[in-house]
C-alpha cells in the first residue's frame, strides 16, 4: 500500500485470549525517515566509480566498464544531488533521483567486462606461451612426444612442469583446458594450481571414487564436479571454467557437471601452478597433455567446442 508522505500510527491489535495485563499498543512512524538519504546513496554510487580500472589495469586490459553504464550512472549522480537541493525527504523528486540512481547502479555492477588474457601452451618442443608472455618451466629435463596436434608434453611419471602466475589468475573467472592421454591412476594430476595442501585448483583424472575430478578450496572447505573417470590412453579434452558462482567441467565438448562454485583463484592467489604434479605426495602425471590453455575469463560452452576444434 502506498502512504503519503507525513506521520501515521500503527495499531497492533493483540489476538487470541485477552489476559488482564493485555494493553493498546500504537506505534508513530514517518515511513520517509527510513528511506536512504541522497547524500547516502550518492556516497555509494562514487565508490562504484572507483571500481573504474587505474592507469595500470587499462593498460593491462584485465577488464573494463562499458561506457553507456558509466555515463549513465554519472548522470544519475549529478540528477540525484539536484535532487536533493530542491526536494524535501519523501517528495516525489527525491524519491524518483533515489530509483533511477538505483537502477543505474545496478547496471552498473552487473555491466563489468573481463577481458580475455588467454595463455596457450602447445608444447611444439617448447614450453613458450603462444598467446601471451608466461612461458612455463621445468626443473628436469623435458621431453615432447606426437600429441593431438604437432607435438605433446611428455610426462612420463618422473617430471612434471609449472607455469607462472600471470594475469589468468588474479582475477573472479578462469577456464583451464587440455588435451590427455594417460594411465589413469588414482591421484594424479592433470594440473594442480595453488599455495599449499590447503590452498589449491586442481584436476584428477581419476579420483578414489573413480571419477574425473575438479576440487577447489581456499582453506575451509573443498568444493567439487566430478563425472566419470577418463578412459586410459585415449586422447580426451578437458576443461573447467569458473564465473559468477558457478563451475562447469566439460569433456570433450560436453557438460558433464556444474554446480555452485564460489571460491575463485583470485581468493588465495596460486604461486605453484604445477602440470602434471600435485600440491600433496601424490604420484606424478603419467601420460602426454597437449594445447594447454589458460584463461582469465569463463569461456561459454560454445566457445569450449570451438576451442577443442582449433
Amino acid at each position: 500500500q502506498v502512504v503519503e508522505a507525513g506521520t501515521h500510527t500503527i495499531k497492533i491489535v493483540p489476538t487470541g485470549t485477552k489476559r488482564d495485563e493485555s494493553i493498546f499498543a500504537g506505534v508513530s512512524v514517518n515511513p520517509f525517515e527510513y528511506l536512504p538519504t541522497i547524500s547516502r546513496q550518492v556516497g555509494a554510487a562514487y565508490e562504484l566509480l572507483r571500481l573504474l580500472p587505474t592507469e595500470a589495469e587499462l593498460e593491462d586490459k584485465l577488464f573494463d566498464f562499458p561506457d553507456s553504464a558509466v555515463e549513465t550512472l554519472v548522470l544519475a549522480i549529478a540528477n540525484a544531488k539536484l535532487a536533493d537541493k530542491y526536494f524535501a525527504p519523501g517528495e516525489e523528486g527525491q524519491i524518483a533521483a533515489l530509483v533511477a540512481l538505483d537502477e543505474a547502479m545496478a547496471k552498473f555492477n552487473k555491466s563489468k567486462i573481463f577481458i580475455a588474457k588467454p595463455s596457450l601452451y602447445s608444447f611444439e618442443g617448447n614450453l613458450n606461451d603462444s598467446l601471451g608472455a608466461y612461458a612455463a618451466f621445468a626443473e628436469s629435463e623435458i621431453t615432447f612426444e606426437p600429441g593431438i596436434k604437432g607435438q605433446a608434453l611428455n610426462l612420463d611419471g618422473n617430471v612434471f612442469i609449472q607455469v607462472p602466475a600471470g594475469t589468468q589468475f588474479p582475477l573472479q573467472q578462469m577456464t583451464v583446458a587440455c588435451w590427455v592421454l594417460g594411465e589413469g591412476v588414482h591421484w594424479q594430476r592433470i594440473l594442480d594450481f595453488g599455495n599449499s595442501t590447503s590452498q589449491y585448483f586442481f584436476i584428477t583424472p581419476a579420483s578414489n571414487a573413480n571419477t574425473l575430478r575438479f576440487a577447489i578450496t581456499s582453506g575451509s572447505g573443498e568444493q567439487i564436479l566430478q563425472t566419470d573417470i577418463l578412459p586410459k590412453n585415449e586422447w580426451v579434452h578437458v576443461a573447467v571454467t569458473l564465473g559468477n558462482g558457478e563451475g562447469k567441467l566439460y569433456v570433450n565438448g560436453e557438460l558433464k557437471a556444474s554446480g555452485a562454485i564460489s571460491i575463485v583463484p583470485k581468493d588465495f592467489r596460486p604461486a605453484k601452478n604445477y602440470i602434471g604434479k600435485s600440491q600433496w605426495p601424490d604420484p606424478l602425471f603419467n601420460g602426454l597433455i597437449d594445447e594447454l590453455y589458460i584463461s582469465n575469463v569463463a569461456l561459454t560452452a560454445e566457445e569450449i567446442v570451438e576451442l577443442m576444434g582449433k
